[in-house]
């Protein structure tokens, strides 16, 4: 039988070693190597500059930059994602040091990816004497805002700044209110998410259907979370329950309902004058809205990790963020 033995792939001739590594075709004298090596030049080390820059907003779109370095956007977009990556495993979160007392603010963001929703967790550590908050590293959780999902999210935090935090700012969510009672925390609740909720049944501008009483309702909520006075605060507290009373909306009567119940939770600030707190989430919602900035100009995320990613490289970007105390009255 005549053995048959492969042929060249340049003109089908025999081939014999040239070598250790290398053939050769006896027609045409081709060389080639056995074990065929990826072409062209090494990839090179995750440009962790350029993702951060990029975050930071030094750098235009992804389309504009490949147009000016004449590439393609595709190879663009892996290298910042290379660099992303590389980013957040260099940099470190930001450790409040000393040993004064930690105000935990804490919000939460969700959002819609592959039609099922995450949660994005936000916690700041502010100390008591500075002006700006320690962003933590941002937890993000696939569904919407949960008990369990805060509960991971507090265990999460460093038990030596665990250990130095005295109060909480939130929204009111009710889930973070029973843990952060549960932890012993001075709870502050924030003015904004009360007055936004109040404006949404009753409003005291020119347009409005009853402008006298929606100036009356906000007049009285704002003179009980600002006034030092106990006994002015007792007063306007039985004026709202009249104006409450006299109240249309099923849900205007809710909503000041639960405040009233919970109004010692909203003027902490002014029993505890020395822990300097916010009376606001304000600093949480200016990272959140940074956060949907982001989402804006990435114009979507294809899973869960690469968004994660992304909102732990945008915190790491800034690291901290103003939130002042809240004024006290004189």
């Amino acid at each position: 039988m005549k053995k048959l033995h492969t042929k060249s792939p340049c003109c089908r001739g025999d081939i014999r070693k040239f070598g250790k590594r290398r053939r050769q075709c006896t027609r045409c004298g081709n060389t080639w190597r056995i074990r065929k090596k990826k072409r062209g030049r090494k990839s090179k080390r995750a440009d962790d500059r350029f993702a951060f820059k990029y975050i930071t907003r030094a750098y235009p779109s992804l389309q504009q930059i490949a147009k000016r370095r004449g590439v393609g956007r595709e190879l663009i977009r892996r290298k910042l994602a290379r660099g992303l990556a590389a980013y957040v495993r260099k940099d470190s979160w930001p450790i409040p040091l000393g040993t004064s007392p930690l105000i935990l603010i804490a919000d939460a963001l969700w959002h819609i990816i592959d039609g099922e929703p995450c949660t994005v967790y936000i916690r700041l550590v502010r100390p008591r004497d500075d002006a700006e908050a320690h962003i933590l590293e941002p937890l993000v959780i696939p569904g919407i805002e949960s008990m369990t999902g805060w509960e991971i999210a507090l265990e999460e935090i460093p038990e030596h700044l665990k250990k130095r935090i005295v109060a909480l700012v939130c929204d009111g969510e009710p889930h973070l209110v029973y843990l952060g009672k549960q932890h012993g925390w001075i709870l502050q609740r924030c003015h904004f998410h009360l007055l936004a909720s109040i404006k949404n049944y009753v409003s005291g501008g020119p347009l409005s259907r009853n402008r006298a009483f929606g100036r009356a309702v906000l007049s009285v909520v704002h003179t009980i979370l600002t006034t030092p006075n106990d006994t002015e605060r007792y007063q306007k507290l039985e004026e709202l329950r009249v104006l409450r009373r006299n109240a249309r909306n099923p849900k205007l009567r809710s909503r000041l309902s639960g405040f009233m119940k919970n109004v010692e939770d909203y003027i902490s600030y002014l029993h505890y004058p020395d822990l300097k707190l916010p009376a606001t989430t304000n600093a949480a919602e200016s990272l959140n809205q940074c956060i949907r900035d982001m989402l804006y100009s990435t114009r979507g995320l294809r899973s869960v990790q690469s968004f994660s990613l992304w909102v732990r490289a945008l915190c790491l970007s800034k690291k901290k963020i103003k939130c002042l105390p809240k004024s006290q009255p004189n």
